[in-house]
């Protein structure tokens, strides 16, 4: 037996991360067991009852992650919707720990129901702020009007007392004119701009027909009027002839304007906006998709060379499929993806995505349900960058998961709302369950990418020190993580090489070690490793890693250590980001 360190590794986009459970054993589309909730039904899924919950409808921004920090080790996920309470709908959140149990120190045992406005109301779109707190918005009816409704919560769930109206402590904004006597308006997504000023984007009933509306807030809730045409601080947009348009997602552009997907109504083409920092329209593209029937765009992703990627579903062959398109930033269809900028994916009798995320650079994962053999449950299908499916993840490159009751069988009424990446190559859906008895949230938590599998591209084992892996982020600004071969050096000693590589100064950070071992039906964590570094760009750094007493224990006994660790770096940028990577330790002969 040779002493040595094997080491494979894995860059990662994400935001929001955090470590968890090795994951060497699974295989790219399968739940994540590690994800346990309540325990009912299939490990990797959590099912929360919300009284007559409403799933969250909108985009990817109706589940968010929080990353850890010193205050809080334990990063939450945090999902938005609605609720019944006290005869209306009503916002309602709920926040998880890392492993799917509720946690309890946010709101009311990890839940919260807020009324807004004078009746019902509904969340449909959850953007956190640097500082924690969380912006939800939505709609809320204000007399007989329903308008664009906005809130803030603190970090523990309590509404932040100086935002929005001095009284209710909510923003309501009345939006479009009316149509027989009552406006008709809803946010769905929300997007942070500069100064914690939010731009909303949703659509509006502007006299007969639904346009993309967009508001933008100060920091404390009050209408920016700077904003938009004649200083009204509300910018609407119909499809150029006069047609209906609405919006469902939105992602940042470089210059501080916005993108913004959606749909044309109940049928039609999918239109994608550019709008400048102060609200003109820069262009409107519409997309007719499938056999040219109704698409439904609910998703935007921005890659990291500026490209645009839009999910939702469109009708084809009779029945509505997941779909996708890819964009420049000027708004024309890359050809070079699926066919003419195209792709369109069956799976089961219907399908739709509501999430799309970008997995290292690699992968492009849309999200959402489908119906398959009468049941209801989350969809994914995973694409390379050409728009080809991925047959290594599930099967053939789509996943599809059920939920299930108590005994094990199919819950009806399932959908699925958004999307995020997070938990180092691991992907959480969000959506619902409706039920006469009583509705629900519904997670799940998959594998994206496996260390040492070809999905995602990972390269592995390397034979050199470093070598072998580019990792996302390189060439753009930010910094990465490279780990090449380390040596063991006696029992309780190994010796890592790590090179920071990008256009920033410095890799700063800790890398962190875990193992997972298998007791019986159970699986325990043990801390193996922890050690900090600061490697300059360019530039090869030595680390040094004591084990623990506990991972030298199981050497002794097993000769090899599946682990898992992430390396937490903040460049010279400040930005943070975490890079996955999936170790064995081998115990060398004659220790």
């Amino acid at each position: 037996m040779t002493r040595g360190l094997r080491l494979l590794a894995a860059t990662s986009a994400a935001i929001f991360c955090f470590s968890i459970p090795a994951s060497a054993f699974t295989r790219p589309g399968d739940l994540d067991s590690g994800f346990v909730g309540t325990g009912l039904g299939t490990l990797g899924t959590v099912q929360t009852a919300m009284g007559n919950a409403i799933p969250p409808l909108a985009s990817g921004a109706a589940v968010v992650v929080l990353p850890s920090t010193e205050a809080q080790p334990d990063p939450k996920i945090v999902v938005a919707g609605s609720a019944k309470k006290d005869g209306h709908s009503v916002f309602a959140l709920a926040r998880y720990n890392s492993d799917g149990t509720i946690d309890s120190t946010f709101g009311s045992s990890g839940v919260v129901t807020l009324p807004v406005g004078d009746g019902d109301a509904a969340a449909t779109a959850l953007l956190l702020r640097p500082d924690g707190y969380l912006l939800v918005g939505g709609w809320a009816m204000q007399g007989s009007d329903r308008v664009f409704a906005i809130v803030m919560l603190t970090p523990t769930g309590g509404l932040d007392p100086v935002y929005g109206d001095p009284a209710t402590h909510t923003v309501l904004t009345p939006v479009g004119t009316p149509d027989s006597g009552a406006r008709d308006a809803s946010i769905q997504a929300l997007t942070l701009g500069p100064l914690n000023s939010v731009l909303a984007a949703g659509w509006a009933l502007d006299g007969s027909v639904d346009k993309v509306a967009l508001v933008d807030y100060a920091e404390l809730g009050g209408v920016n009027t700077s904003y938009g045409p004649a200083n009204t601080g509300v910018v609407l947009t119909d499809n150029g002839s006069g047609g209906a348009l609405r919006a469902f997602a939105m992602v940042p552009a470089p210059d501080g304007g916005a993108f913004v997907a959606g749909d044309s109504g109940t049928s039609g083409p999918w239109p994608l906006l550019r709008y400048g920092p102060d609200g003109d329209l820069d262009w409107r593209t519409l997309t007719a998709m499938g056999g040219g029937g109704s698409a439904h765009a609910r998703a935007l992703l921005m890659q990291t060379d500026g490209q645009l990627v839009v999910a939702g579903r469109a009708a084809d062959g009779g029945a509505d499929r997941i779909a996708l398109t890819r964009y420049s930033e000027t708004g024309a269809l890359d050809t070079t993806f699926g066919s003419g900028g195209k792709v369109i994916t069956p799976l089961g009798s219907t399908a739709g995505a509501s999430g799309v995320v970008d997995v290292l650079g690699r992968q492009i994962i849309a999200s959402g349900d489908a119906t398959v053999g009468g049941v209801q449950g989350f969809a994914l299908a995973d694409y390379d960058q050409s728009g080809n499916l991925d047959p290594t993840f599930g099967s053939a490159g789509t996943v599809f998961t059920p939920f299930l009751d108590s005994g094990g069988n199919p819950l009806p009424g399932v959908s699925a709302a958004g999307a995020v990446e997070q938990l180092d190559t691991k992907l959480v859906v969000a959506g619902g369950i409706r039920q006469n008895t009583g509705g629900k949230f519904a997670l799940a938590r998959y594998i994206t990418n496996v260390p040492g599998s070809s999905a995602g591209g990972v390269q592995g084992p390397f034979s050199g020190s470093p070598g072998g892996l580019t990792p996302s982020g390189a060439g753009s600004g930010r910094a990465g993580i490279l780990i090449g071969r380390a040596k063991m050096r006696g029992r309780t000693r190994a010796t890592v090489h790590l090179k920071c590589v990008g256009t920033a100064v410095y890799c700063r950070g800790t890398l962190l070690v875990r193992m997972t071992r298998r007791v019986g039906r159970h699986h325990k964590r043990y801390k193996v490793a922890s050690v900090k570094f600061n490697v300059t760009s360019g530039k090869t750094g030595t680390l040094k890693l004591r084990l623990s007493h506990r991972a030298v224990t199981v050497l002794k006994r097993q000769h090899r250590l599946r682990t898992a660790a992430s390396a937490k770096a903040k460049d010279a940028a400040g930005q943070t980001y975490r890079d996955a990577v999936g170790l064995t330790l081998t115990l060398g002969t004659g220790h």
